[in-house]
């Protein structure tokens, strides 16, 4: 018998939710992400609880406005249209900034992992 809405593990939703399972377990006790449900030490999921929250944390972003602004309605059944944007590639390309394009500024030089702390290369 086929289970119509499988249980997910947590290294699952941790791979759903692109975090740690670590970073995961922090989010069921801060009361962020719904608790598992659990089989002796396996924390499980339904894929359906899983994917109604990822569908609510899209709404809430896709109804985010800045401050002082109100958020564009959404068109019938709450999908927002995508503009299309130029190639990050074709952004940064030196010939496209003599044009007088857009040109993203390239980090140039060695970096630092944290300010005043120089890397050991």
């Amino acid at each position: 018998m086929m289970n119509a809405d499988p249980f997910l593990t947590k290294a699952t939703v941790a791979q759903l939710l692109c975090c740690s399972e670590r970073t995961l377990e922090r989010m069921v006790r801060a009361d962020a992400f719904p608790p598992a449900l659990r089989h002796g030490k396996e924390a499980l999921w339904f894929e359906s609880v899983v994917q109604q929250w990822l569908q609510r944390q899209r709404q809430a972003q896709l109804a985010w406005a800045p401050a002082g602004q109100t958020p564009a309605p959404l068109p019938q059944g709450g999908v927002s249209t995508v503009l299309a944007v130029a190639d990050v590639t074709d952004l940064a390309s030196p010939a496209n900034s003599s044009t007088g394009g857009p040109a993203l500024a390239m980090p140039t030089g060695p970096t630092t992992k944290r300010p005043g702390r120089p890397n050991k290369r």
